[in-house]
């Protein structure tokens, strides 16, 4: 019996290392990949975009912070749904792609605010399309519905 089970582990190794030699190709061929730009950022501008607000919290974030300056509760409230965990991920994500700034007061209990820097302030016409999309899509299905089609 121990001989077949090494002759077993030696046939999964063998493929195992198949798709990891795969994996380290396409790991390979992205990093030198054309629709990369030196810096790092797809080429695509639509890619880049969705790249730093493309997660299901960033844009509602966004939205929020377009009104004006947040502590972190008033964002988690306003959002609604959203862990404390995943709000702090994505707004250390946007703060690091200067998206927005946070500011640390020297308070006790510490009081920290967030707002959009003007690059942040850049992305309002994205959010006022998705806003008025949205829009257009909830009376189009909700038409739908009274009219029997949907």
């Amino acid at each position: 019996m121990a001989g077949d089970r090494s002759a077993i582990e030696r046939d999964w190794s063998a493929r195992l290392e198949v798709p990891h030699a795969l994996q380290e190709k396409a790991r390979a061929e992205r990093t030198e990949a054309p629709y990369l730009l030196p810096s790092g950022l797809p080429a695509c501008p639509v890619a880049t975009t969705l790249s730093l607000i493309g997660n299901r919290w960033s844009p509602l974030i966004l939205r929020e912070l377009l009104s004006g300056t947040k502590r972190f509760g008033e964002l988690k409230r306003a959002i609604g749904g959203v862990s404390q965990k995943v709000l702090t991920s994505n707004l250390r994500d946007l703060e690091s792609a200067g998206i927005l700034e946070r500011e640390v007061f020297p308070e006790v209990p510490p009081r920290v605010e967030y707002s959009l820097t003007d690059l942040g302030l850049s992305l309002e016409p994205v959010i006022d399309a998705m806003w008025e999309w949205g829009s257009a899509y909830q009376r189009s299905r909700t038409s739908e519905g009274k009219s029997g089609r949907g």
